[in-house]
């Protein structure tokens, strides 16, 4: 049967307290938390990453293992260090990237026509268009001329030509 959803809240709550609780006194690894809580390893690995994602508990390796012990432990036992979220090489970088499409997305722009305001929507590039580079080879060169409305004669005879045995 399943508990109510506000019961197994109280639970997750009570449990977190007190993971809290003990490596607030010393380190400790997930197998002694799961021993002392007398519970399974994800379930522990559950409130351990719920802990770590709120700040309340950081992790440190200590010999081979991983231990886990609160803010106020840590700053205790070390000193010298800086908290791991405080220092500014461990954050992440806020990146402020167009979005997806936002490089080929129609615009709207407002135009006043008399007394009316008109909005005009840009036709939208190609999301593959590529300007072309100069000298930028000889198909792109004959590409961009046959779309300028440019007469290009085709250098498929002269290959052949050149080829022994063609035709």
């Amino acid at each position: 049967m399943r508990l109510p959803r506000e019961r197994m809240m109280a639970q997750a709550d009570e449990m977190r307290d007190r993971i809290l609780q003990l490596c607030n006194t010393k380190p400790r690894t997930r197998n002694e938390l799961c021993t002392a809580l007398d519970i399974g390893d994800k379930r522990c690995d559950h409130y351990l990453d719920a802990l770590r994602a709120k700040r309340k508990l950081f992790s440190r390796q200590i010999g081979k293992y991983l231990h886990f012990l609160t803010p106020a432990l840590f700053q205790a036992q070390y000193p010298r260090y800086v908290l791991p979220g405080d220092d500014p090489d461990s954050l992440t970088p806020v990146v402020n990237a167009p979005g997806h499409g936002a490089d080929w997305a129609r615009t709207m722009t407002p135009v006043k026509v008399g007394e009316h305001v008109v909005q005009r929507w840009s036709s939208p590039p190609s999301r593959w268009a590529t300007p072309l580079p100069p000298e930028g080879g000889v198909i792109s060169q004959d590409h961009q001329l046959r779309r300028e409305g440019w007469q290009v004669g085709s250098n498929w005879t002269t290959y052949l030509d050149t080829q022994p045995g063609a035709l």
